[in-house]
């Protein structure tokens, strides 16, 4: 496992290439749908939620919601991918209550619709 919050869609396959079975800290910014193509499922990754997104003052609960659920619908059909908020949490306890809330409920939700075969 190689932890890395930044871009590294420059380098995602020589990440593969030099043994690399995960990725965690994987950020928004990097064209992750890509990176899953490109590495043919050779790389799990876990992150993609916008934290910096989201934990800041006054936002709404649904816009949090949003974000989990974007990252999960846009991500977890390329397979071995784990959404989290790269560093793992938001600062803001009431952010971070409603994230891990819409993670798990959203994530069961999709694992079920969804079983690995």
């Amino acid at each position: 496992m190689h932890h890395a919050d930044c871009i590294l869609e420059p380098i995602a396959t020589d990440l593969v290439e030099i043994g690399i079975d995960i990725w965690q800290g994987v950020i928004a910014q990097n064209d992750i749908v890509k990176i899953q193509e490109i590495t043919a499922g050779k790389l799990a990754m876990v992150g993609g939620i916008d934290g910096p997104k989201i934990d800041v003052e006054n936002i709404t609960e649904e816009k949090i919601r949003e974000e989990v659920r974007r990252a999960v619908d846009t991500y977890c059909p390329g397979g071995r991918f784990y959404p989290s908020i790269p560093n793992g949490i938001c600062f803001r306890e009431w952010n971070n209550n409603i994230f891990m809330d819409e993670l798990s409920k959203y994530g069961r939700e999709y694992a079920q619709k969804h079983p690995i075969a």
